[in-house]
């Protein structure tokens, strides 16, 4: 997979730990994970059941972020990025 495909980027943050880590999340209710290097996708999920509308990393732990979406009302999600790696959640 390429940087480029048919969703809209609606929120993105670099990677704390990765310069060259992008987490973006899509029109699409996706959450990808893209080395800008390769420009290859590292990893896809299915963060929300709308469009992810942000993406914001803890400040004070570096693999740790949320994201939030206006599914449901406004819903916010926890995310461990070594987790999402190894394919969990």
């Amino acid at each position: 997979a390429t940087l480029s495909n048919s969703e809209a980027a609606v929120a993105l943050s670099w990677l704390p730990d990765d310069p060259h880590g992008l987490l973006v999340g899509t029109s699409f209710r996706w959450m990808r994970l893209y080395d800008v290097r390769t420009q290859h996708e590292l990893f896809a999920w299915r963060a929300h059941t709308k469009a992810v509308y942000g993406v914001t990393f803890d400040p004070f732990n570096e693999h740790r972020f949320i994201t939030f979406s206006d599914d449901a009302g406004g819903v916010v999600k926890g995310w461990d990025v070594r987790k999402m790696r190894e394919g969990g959640q």
